[in-house]
């Protein structure tokens, strides 16, 4: 497993405040990614927040398709830790990374990667993450096949945590799904089948006696 680093982090001068501005700050555990700030415009007035997670999802597939990169499936797992990280930075005011998050997922990983961000609405976010070449590599990282998305609302912004999984359990289902060689048909027949008997060498002709 890589080994979990530390990235840096430009924080705006305006502190904890977090209307009109966003920031986003990406980390994967095998290398350390900087954070992007931003000015974003404003959050739409209805929220639906299941429906912005699967926007994201729907955006980042997208954007893989486009790369030539397979799609991402959402895991429970991952969506578990996710949210409960997304739910401290709103608590907390302010976007961070999570130091525990090789702790926390308890799947069968291989690697793991985060984005988090602050704003007003996915498209923004989403078009920040991929002008930030860290941030899209994390987006478009072909081994990656798992992901979370995961927003909470705070007033007219909302925070968002997006975790990206390379799993052992993609190698396993190929596995799986290999068919089985099959062996010669009709083994019954031939166990009961009479061997044929052996031909007998044929009788060498006499040889002709002279007459005496």
């Amino acid at each position: 497993m890589a080994t979990s680093t530390t990235p840096t982090q430009i924080k705006p001068a305006s502190g904890r405040r977090l209307l009109r501005r966003f920031a986003i700050a990406g980390l994967c555990l095998s290398a350390a990614i900087a954070p992007l700030s931003v000015k974003g415009a404003s959050a739409q007035e209805a929220p639906n927040r299941d429906a912005d997670e699967a926007k994201f999802v729907s955006l980042i597939n997208d954007l893989r398709a486009q790369q030539g990169a397979g799609p991402l499936t959402v895991h429970p797992d991952l969506t578990r830790v996710a949210r409960g990280w997304t739910v401290k930075m709103k608590a907390d005011g302010d976007i961070s990374h999570n130091p525990n998050l090789r702790n926390e997922v308890t799947a069968n990983w291989k690697k793991l990667g985060e984005n988090v961000g602050v704003g007003p609405d996915v498209d923004v976010l989403h078009a920040a993450f991929v002008k930030s070449p860290n941030h899209y590599k994390n987006l478009v990282d072909p081994t990656f096949d798992q992901v979370a998305v995961t927003i909470e609302y705070a007033g007219d912004v909302f925070f968002v945590t997006e975790q990206f999984m390379d799993t052992d359990d993609k190698k396993q289902a190929a596995a799986n799904e290999k068919p089985k060689e099959t062996t010669a048909s009709a083994p019954d027949e031939l166990a009961l089948a009479k061997p044929k008997p052996a031909k007998k060498p044929a009788k060498k002709p006499a040889k002709a006696k002279p007459k005496k």
